[in-house]
């Protein structure tokens, strides 16, 4: 269901299981907070002028297991910690959320639900964070934020926890050579992996790496020598 206008939150009945918001205010969506107590899945895709007084407060709807706040840029740390107590959380989208930082992911850490987290242009974010989410034992989708502060020490320990995952990104991420790229070869479950513009990733790694994961399609777009 659609929700744009606090007529369509009058609307919603009770017992919605999902929606998708368009260009929400913090209004709106408190009032959708007090009637959709039912919600399973929420897509907040582009609503820039969330924060966190609603945004933190979906963590009162506990029946919530997908949640897309991609592009709601004005929300923080505050709102990840709330969302990290759902007892049910699986999917979480803080794509364009500048402001997320590790913190964000430390409190992810003890989700245990989760299985896909999407973090594309959180460039707060460093190894310290990846180390943290590491050890999630769901976790099968990851994607990275380009051009964060994350290296091979964060790529290394992420391969020797050994979650489950399934799909795996990195793009535009300078500091991860050949060596972070070649201990993936550990996560056996991988059958996607994708690797853009990491100027210290070389073919070489990436064709061991596919010997070792026979099974996982990789796509390795490296840069463009001048």
């Amino acid at each position: 269901m659609l929700i744009a206008t606090m007529e369509d939150v009058a609307a919603l009945p009770p017992n919605a299981t999902e929606l998708k918001g368009i260009e929400l205010t913090d209004d709106l969506l408190l009032s959708i907070i007090k009637r959709g107590r039912s919600l399973q899945r929420i897509d907040l895709l582009g609503c820039e002028s969330l924060t966190d007084a609603s945004a933190a407060r979906l963590g009162n709807i506990r029946s919530l297991e997908e949640i897309d706040l991609g592009g709601c840029n004005l929300i923080t740390d505050a709102t990840t910690k709330a969302l990290s107590m759902l007892p049910s959380l699986r999917v979480l989208s803080l794509g364009f959320c500048y402001q997320i930082t590790d913190v964000s992911l430390e409190a992810l850490s003890r989700t245990a639900t989760l299985e896909k987290l999407l973090l594309w242009s959180c460039e707060a974010i460093s190894d310290k964070g990846i180390k943290a989410i590491a050890t999630l034992p769901n976790l099968s989708w990851l994607e990275l934020p380009e051009f964060a502060d994350i290296s091979d020490d964060g790529v290394v320990a992420l391969a020797r926890a050994a979650p489950p995952l399934v799909v795996l990104r990195f793009l535009q991420l300078d500091q991860i050579s050949d060596q972070g790229i070649i201990a993936l070869r550990g996560l056996n479950r991988l059958r996607s992996l994708q690797i853009e513009g990491c100027k210290h990733v070389s073919k070489v790694a990436i064709t061991e790496l596919q010997k070792a994961l026979p099974e996982c399609r990789i796509v390795f777009c490296p840069v463009p020598h001048p």
